[in-house]
């Protein structure tokens, strides 16, 4: 990939990084959070998607395309999935395991006790 490809990708990976900031980190309503999650999940999926694809068209074949829309989509639904919001203070709450039922909130647990 082109030096200028690669500046072009990295101001879109910062253009995501400070509103995805705000939005998980910031914003402290969980319920807010829960509704837009998986579209805003998805929807950076889908603009890493058209990004990669137009910055290495020129090396495009068949494999490189079905390989970056499974990465990304994989990337989307793990994120979906591992990401909780707690429902007292509204802190963002990463699972190693996706499935995870329970919500360990150390903010609340240390206010509790």
């Amino acid at each position: 990939m082109p030096f200028k490809n690669m500046v072009i990708l990295a101001v879109i990976w910062c253009a995501l990084v400070v509103p995805n900031a705000v939005f998980y980190f910031v914003n402290k309503d969980a319920k807010l959070k829960r509704k837009n999650h998986g579209w805003w999940m998805w929807g950076i999926g889908f603009v890493m998607i058209v990004s990669s694809l137009w910055l290495g068209r020129a090396q495009m074949n068949l494999l490189y395309f079905f390989v970056i829309i499974a990465i990304n989509a994989a990337f989307s639904f793990y994120y979906t999935k591992a990401i909780v919001f707690c429902d007292t203070c509204g802190k963002t709450i990463f699972h190693i395991y996706p499935f995870q039922k329970t919500v360990n909130c150390s903010g609340c647990a240390d206010k509790r006790q």
